[in-house]
């Protein structure tokens, strides 16, 4: 007996509306509109009614809805967007919304839903990099983490030279987050100098899907210290083989090395950086080890100089909030670039492209007053209407 019936019941053997209502935990009004109902209908009055309006005006006509269908039926890979301005061809007037046209196809089981993609971290731009010879790049990377003989997980940071092979780096940590990370640079190039270019892949610290051009913290401080963070296609670890080949050799070693826990492990990889960087012979290198082909880099300043603008720029300060003033209105940029200062260029039709010292990482759409790490699609000559546009980021404004 459902707690409808048992309600009727109770009421049917003389208890008052009231009290049912009280003793099964309901409102007295729903309890008189149920009695109303099993008065008026018996026990079909205590099913539930459909909600759907008998009457309502903005319901698509079924004759249009039959001809989207066989519209669609007629050119099966035509979407909704091409569908419904093809019915407002044929009358002449618009007929039907395309998220009206979406919703009815997906009715109707006419929708192939796509695959989700993983959404793409923010483009740095650059040309095709080269390690322009000693003392000129490095590469860094996070070896596969494994778990130490206390069960903890272990996260090598690698740091290294591709053009001499001599590996600057590997701090056993106990994340990915920003602050080991950079202290482990930080480290590397108060020893060693700075480079022109860091070279990574787009994972965390180095890189983010959330944020334009895809700055961290980490790479923002780069950028500042005037190094180009490079990254290298998703998905293509040749692009940094060199540092790869290392990684090779360091997980032989760690295999046969696991340690207890991350201060031994730490003496652990002291010894492989030892043996790899001053006894190690490597081929490119004539039968030497990395040491002797190492170089310095320039000398490392923890005040980095403030960054410089073009004067065909307007420079504009983030805020707190991540926000730019701009044209009157707040428009989001990044809470990454909180404090700092950005440059716009105008390059084309209310466009412009963004810049952060010296690494392009977006641009502003005028006419929907949005930043967004790609190009804006009607000065993209390589895009038509039937591509989806990238995600942009999210936009804000709040009040001064």
């Amino acid at each position: 007996m459902s707690a409808k019936e048992a309600l009727i019941w109770d009421v049917n053997r003389g208890m008052s509306v009231t009290a049912a209502a009280e003793a099964h935990g309901v409102e007295r009004s729903c309890a008189y509109k149920w009695v109303g109902r099993y008065q008026e209908l018996g026990a079909a009055g205590l099913q539930e009614l459909s909600r759907t309006p008998e009457y309502s005006p903005n319901r698509t006509p079924q004759a249009l809805v039959d001809e989207l269908l066989e519209l669609k039926r007629k050119h099966p890979d035509f979407g909704p967007a091409k569908l419904a301005p093809m019915l407002e061809q044929r009358h002449g007037e618009h007929v039907m919304a395309v998220s009206t046209a979406g919703e009815l196809l997906s009715r109707h089981g006419l929708v192939r839903k796509r695959r989700s993609r993983q959404r793409s971290p923010g483009p740095i731009e650059h040309g095709p990099f080269v390690v322009a010879g000693a003392g000129d790049s490095m590469t860094t990377d996070y070896k596969g983490q494994f778990r130490m003989g206390n069960g903890t997980l272990c996260y090598p940071l690698t740091i290294a030279d591709p053009f001499s092979r001599y590996v600057f780096a590997i701090d056993a940590l106990p994340s990915t987050n920003t602050a080991g990370a950079k202290a482990g640079f930080e480290r590397v190039f108060r020893e060693y100098g700075i480079p022109r270019q860091m070279i990574s892949d787009n994972g965390t610290p180095f890189c983010s899907t959330h944020s334009l051009g895809g700055l961290t913290q980490l790479s923002r401080w780069w950028i500042e210290l005037g190094i180009m963070p490079i990254r290298i296609e998703p998905g293509h670890p040749e692009q940094n083989g060199i540092h790869e080949r290392m990684h090779r050799t360091l997980k032989a070693w760690v295999r046969r090395n696991r340690q207890s826990s991350r201060r031994p492990q730490q003496r652990s990889f002291n010894a492989f950086r030892q043996e790899f960087n001053h006894v190690r012979p490597h081929q490119s290198l004539g039968q030497k080890p990395p040491v002797s082909a190492l170089q310095p880099y320039r000398p490392f300043s923890s005040r980095p100089s403030k960054l410089e603008y073009d004067t065909t720029m307007d420079v504009r300060s983030v805020r707190s909030n991540g926000q730019i003033k701009w044209n009157g209105t707040q428009i989001f940029a990044s809470e990454v670039l909180a404090g700092a200062q950005v440059g716009l260029l105008p390059i084309g039709e209310a466009a412009w492209s963004i810049h952060f010292g010296h690494v392009l990482i977006g641009y502003l759409d005028g006419l929907t007053n949005r930043m967004q790490n790609r190009l804006p699609e009607r000065l993209d000559p390589m895009l038509t209407s039937d591509v989806d546009p990238e995600p942009t980021v999210a936009s804000g404004v709040d009040d001064q």
